[in-house]
């Protein structure tokens, strides 16, 4: 599965972004927080599948409790 996300990352243009995978093992909230940290991001982009609508996303989720504590932007992709 590794690889087949590094060509997906590798075939979306990001003209002149720095992008940055790895992969952490723990609690997913607490995990994306430190990367954040860890890395200085200016934004997070976060995944939000099967969800109709961004309160959904937002309320009782990995998302919200990264909301609550993220130190720079969050971006939603359904």
């Amino acid at each position: 599965w590794r690889e087949e996300f590094d060509r997906f990352v590798a075939g979306i243009p990001a003209d002149g972004v720095t992008t940055r995978t790895e992969v952490r093992h723990g609690s997913p909230h607490e995990q994306v927080l430190a990367a954040a940290r860890d890395h200085g991001a200016d934004v997070i982009v976060m995944g939000a599948t099967g969800r109709t609508a961004l309160v959904r996303v937002l309320l009782g989720s990995t998302t919200r409790r990264v909301l609550e504590r993220l130190p720079c932007s969050l971006l939603t992709v359904k």
